[in-house]
């Protein structure tokens, strides 16, 4: 494990704390939600512009979850510049 990914590791058990979420979430980011970052850092990069994209769900869904992951995944993982808002 190189130093990024120990970062990487540390940042994302800090998210679990800051969100008070189970250890076992960290199978659904590494599974799901690194590969939709990495997805939406390979589309920012082929747009050449800043992108607008939705999260829809229901209420108590984890929108707001994901949205704050995603935004700490891309500004570490794929140096997305800073974000608007983020809870990291």
């Amino acid at each position: 494990m190189d130093t990024g990914d120990r970062d990487q590791a540390g940042s994302i058990s800090a998210f679990l704390r800051a969100h008070c979420l189970p250890e076992s979430y960290v199978s659904l980011v590494e599974r799901w939600f690194e590969p939709l970052a990495a997805d939406i850092a390979r589309y920012r990069a082929e747009a050449g512009r800043p992108l607008l994209f939705g999260i829809n769900g229901s209420q108590g869904s984890g929108k707001s979850t994901l949205a704050s992951l995603l935004t700490g995944l891309l500004g570490a993982r794929h140096g997305s510049g800073s974000p608007r808002r983020s809870t990291w």
